[in-house]
């Protein structure tokens, strides 16, 4: 069941995303769900925000939507985060399964 947690959607039609963030990886990407966080690998160091901003680049192009759409909500100096998405693109799944099938987990 906490594999399903990651995904929250919002009543305002917005989804909350609740990340694990994993900094100075090889590669960036996507996968597996722990602990009820989706595990997000990125490159950059977690420093002056380099790390933050590549994790809502990298959503941003898996998710299809803007840089702009996406926000920090929790954890903006912790690995675990929840990332807020405002306005989701229409055929973005909002269950965890659809999801992390569309993300290619």
């Amino acid at each position: 069941m906490a594999e399903n947690l990651w995904l929250q959607a919002e009543t305002d039609g917005s989804i909350n995303l609740r990340l694990r963030a994993i900094p100075r990886s090889r590669q960036a990407g996507f996968g597996p769900v722990r602990a009820g966080r989706l595990v997000v690998r990125i490159t950059r160091p977690p420093v002056d925000g380099k790390a933050n901003q590549e994790l809502l680049n990298t959503l941003a192009s898996a998710l299809g939507c803007k840089r702009a759409q996406l926000s920090i909500v929790q954890g903006v100096t912790t690995r675990d985060k929840t990332v807020r998405v405002a306005t989701p693109p229409a055929d973005l799944p909002v269950t965890a399964g659809a999801l992390a099938r569309y993300l290619g987990l």
